[in-house]
């Protein structure tokens, strides 16, 4: 097996959308949730897969690096979402 340090480069490069959908899966094992988008009001909605939690909406805030932020909000805005708590 060849360990030089040239290896790293034969590895097929990914997309950007393919990391970005990597790093929402990792996260979404890691800590027992899924994201889902709310037809009705474009919400993007929590579900906690351990059951401990009722869904919520969430928001991300800022316009960069910086100040970016994800915050739960107190509300999920559709009548229609049906939780099973």
């Amino acid at each position: 097996m060849d360990l030089s340090p040239n290896l790293c480069y034969t590895t097929p490069m990914i997309t950007r959308r393919e990391q970005i959908t990597g790093a929402l899966l990792c996260a979404g094992v890691d800590a027992g949730f899924k994201l889902t988008i709310n037809r009705h009001t474009g919400e993007i909605i929590a579900k906690d897969l351990h059951g401990q939690a009722d869904d919520f909406a969430i928001e991300f805030s800022g316009d960069g690096f910086e100040d970016l932020d994800v915050k739960a909000l107190d509300t999920i805005e559709n009548k229609y979402l049906k939780t099973a708590h």
